[in-house]
């Protein structure tokens, strides 16, 4: 009998080691394949890219759903899997980016840690991340990290975002998993989980949210516990630990997890309220005690705070603003952007996009039969699943609002929780019978949704490398930006101030000690035909002591209307910049030009001159340009 145990194990311990062997295999092809891709984008001659990553990213995810489907068994077979792919959905980032900042914000979350580091306090820049010194949970973890270990801070920023990938991913699985006491609904949760358009990419950055949206979905998970099991010592310490730091790390993902608490407490109440009990149930009030706790936490920080954030949301909170834009939708005349307007792909991606929210109510729809003929009663978390689901498609409409585009895009990271939810809760029923054609119809549907979600999330140019392009988000850093980088790490310190356009302001900003930035008050600085008294003034007040100009100011638009702040005059207006009002710059006593590369100008400022001219009342033309060169 021992023999036949023993020989039963070793053939079980074979066969495992079999699978993840061809676990790996599969992945390997998987990151070749989006490897290769991002050399085809390089190489930039035909939109070979497209169908070449998508046939990877497929891979990796039919890989890792046959696991869930057919291999695992237990609870930590899933979750094993689970961290798999957790690490795997970081290979399209770090391919493309690879061990360098690449998004628009993790220069600044990066150039913040650097500041913590080097002060000890998060003051970071000023002109450039108002809000983000408010908010330093990220960058204390990375900076705190970084100096009782021998990494650098951004390797340990890569660190930090892999683990908060892969935590985000389970958190998930536990939380539907536990709810529903099914680890396999789980598990197609966070599979689902992974289709959504943040997940790939901007879930992937070193960015204060990719560390706030593993909080707030472990927030759920030890609620859920609170709720169901009572205040065990573990549970309630857990949700003490995430509630007071998620506040710390981000303050939209902070306000939307009130609204989730609230809706499951008003849930739950109604539930027990108008339900057959007719009172409140003991796990009902351990929720209200719990979010109660969450919410004056949460709350604190923020009107601690509130100047700030209102400084930082009201652009986007502009009642007047959106109500404009509304009513321009629905007269027709269109809230500024269009679907797809410029996207560089191929069509059969579009497609895929205009399919998402079809096969998005599909699923909702047979979830909602599945809900009818089942004797089990509905609960509050259930409730807010569904809310989650359904704010997905309210707010789309919103997405063809210029002003309110990227909140809308933020914001179905928050949505697919209760879209992931509720899916998981579809499919493992209809696997569950007989049939290989649920099997490819499931695939079918989750790879039209995974393609759907990266193309509607995210630009092509963040997606893939291609040639340099100035004025273009995620295509404007090469070799250029970077020897003006090197230039003022080796010119440049904490006691100057950099004015620059925002394209090639964060890598400065994580190269040298200056304040790097960008008041829209200096605008005229390149735009104005002729610079007076009041321009000499702003550079003075701000104590401007660099100025850089990209040359191709004079022939190009940037792709956001755009050089410096949306808030500038000339934005949106398609103005180039004369190029007098660039060569002007040799032409005054308070300027010198310290150093040029081939599209690129620095412009030293003398700060005491500047308050020479101020007292002789002069701009401080020199003689020999007075009838020289325009624009002087």
């Amino acid at each position: 009998m021992d023999a036949n145990l023993e020989a039963l194990q070793t053939a079980s311990q074979d066969r495992r080691r079999f699978v993840w062997l061809r676990l790996i295999a599969v992945l390997s092809l998987s990151v070749l394949l989006i490897a290769l891709s991002m050399w085809l984008a390089t190489r930039g001659q035909s939109n070979l890219q497209f169908p070449v990553f998508w046939t990877g990213v497929l891979l990796g995810f039919a890989g890792l759903s046959y696991q869930v489907i057919k291999v695992a068994k237990t609870p930590r077979d899933y979750q094993e899997i689970l961290v798999v792919l957790g690490i795997w959905g970081m290979v399209p980032r770090l391919l493309r980016g690879g061990l360098s900042p690449l998004f628009f914000d993790e220069f600044d979350h990066l150039r913040l840690a650097q500041d913590l580091t080097a002060t000890g306090h998060a003051v970071a820049l000023d002109h450039l991340f108002q809000i983000g010194a408010s908010f330093p949970g990220l960058e204390l973890l990375t900076s705190t990290t970084a100096f009782v270990s021998s990494l650098s801070l951004w390797n340990v920023g890569i660190i930090v975002v892999v683990l908060a990938h892969v935590l985000g991913i389970l958190g998930l699985f536990t939380l539907v998993g536990e709810h529903r006491r099914s680890a396999r609904q789980g598990a197609f949760a966070a599979l689902f989980y992974a289709c959504n358009p943040s997940w790939l990419y901007f879930h992937a950055q070193f960015s204060y949210e990719t560390l706030a949206m593993p909080l707030l979905i472990w927030l759920l998970v030890f609620a859920d516990r609170w709720q169901r099991d009572g205040a065990s010592r573990s549970t309630v310490g857990s949700f003490l630990v995430v509630a007071a730091a998620l506040p710390i790390v981000h303050h939209a993902t902070s306000a939307i997890t009130l609204a989730i608490l609230l809706i499951w407490v008003f849930a739950s109440i109604s539930l027990d309220v108008f339900g057959s009990n007719h009172h409140l149930s003991k796990a009902t009030k351990r929720l209200v005690l719990a979010s109660s706790i969450a919410a004056v936490l949460v709350i604190a920080r923020l009107v601690l705070i509130g100047p700030t954030l209102w400084h930082y949301w009201s652009p986007v909170l502009n009642v007047s603003s959106i109500w404009h834009s509304l009513l321009k939708l629905i007269d027709g005349s269109g809230g500024g952007r269009t679907l797809f307007g410029g996207a560089h792909l191929p069509w059969w991606e579009i497609t895929a996009g205009f399919l998402l929210v079809p096969l998005l109510l599909f699923i909702l729809g047979r979830a909602l039969l599945q809900i009818r003929k089942s004797p089990t009663p509905t609960d509050g978390l259930e409730v807010t699943f569904w809310v989650l689901a359904v704010a997905f498609f309210l707010t789309l409409p919103l997405d063809l609002v210029s002003s309110l585009s990227e909140a809308v895009h933020r914001s179905w990271g928050f949505a697919f929780l209760g879209l992931a939810a509720v899916a998981g809760g579809v499919v493992v029923p209809f696997l569950e019978r007989e049939g290989r054609w649920r099997l490819f119809t499931t695939g079918i549907v989750f790879s039209v949704i995974a393609i759907a979600g990266t193309s509607v999330g995210i630009s092509t140019n963040y997606q893939f490398p291609g040639p340099v392009e100035a004025g273009v988000d995620g295509r404007s850093i090469g070799s250029e930006t970077a020897m003006v980088a090197n230039w003022f790490a080796l010119h440049s310190g904490s006691s100057d101030h950099v004015f620059v356009d925002r394209f090639i302001s964060r890598q400065i900003a994580v190269s040298t000690r200056a304040d790097v930035m960008m008041p829209w008050q200096l605008w005229q600085v390149a735009y104005a035909p002729s610079l007076d008294s009041v321009t000499l003034e702003w550079l003075r007040r701000f104590q401007v002591t660099y100025m850089v100009f990209d040359r191709r100011m004079t022939t190009i638009i940037p792709q956001t209307g755009f050089w410096y702040s949306p808030s500038e005059p000339a934005a949106y207006l398609n103005s180039l910049v004369p190029t007098s009002n660039l060569d002007r710059f040799t032409c005054y006593d308070w300027t010198q030009v310290v150093a040029t590369t081939q599209n690129y100008e620095i412009v030293g400022v003398d700060q005491r001159q500047l308050v020479q001219d101020e007292i002789a009342h002069t701009i401080g033309i020199r003689p020999e340009c007075l009838s020289g060169i325009p624009g002087a």
